[in-house]
């Protein structure tokens, strides 16, 4: 077994690796300070009502992803400007979608008024390269 096995082997054995780490400022911090330091009255930190998941790199591992900013930029973007721009290049063209496989690759669908839907891989990295790649196959 290697180290990264070990101490990637469950939730409990990773939080408590991080938790060891010697850092000032970390993402469990930032996340309990926006969950639970916000609207807290306390007058100090001594007697945290919830101390439990203070310093605790655990319980953040165990929250939801929710999704990243730049991929709501992309989808956005994908859906409504680059969509309007292929719908004028294209008469055929009717819209575009733009998703996320469950193995992270980055998709944008064309559809066409006939009802064929063409799949594209783009490059990811920019709203210039996602357009690139759909106008090179369109």
């Amino acid at each position: 077994m290697t180290i990264f096995e070990k101490i990637t082997r469950n939730c409990s054995e990773l939080g408590r690796f991080l938790k060891n780490l010697p850092v000032l400022e970390a993402p469990w911090h930032d996340e309990f300070h926006e969950k639970f330091c916000a609207g807290c009255n306390a007058d100090n930190c001594d007697n945290c009502p919830h101390e439990e998941y203070r310093n605790n790199p655990e319980w953040w591992l165990n929250l939801e992803v929710n999704e990243p900013p730049e991929t709501v930029t992309k989808k956005t973007f994908v859906e409504n400007e680059l969509s309007a721009l292929l719908i004028k290049a294209d008469s055929d063209v009717r819209g575009a979608e733009y998703l996320i496989s469950p193995d992270g690759e980055e998709f944008v669908l064309l559809y066409f008024g006939n009802g064929h839907i063409k799949n594209i891989c783009v490059t990811a990295d920019s709203l210039t390269a996602i357009t690139r790649d759909v106008l090179k196959v369109l």
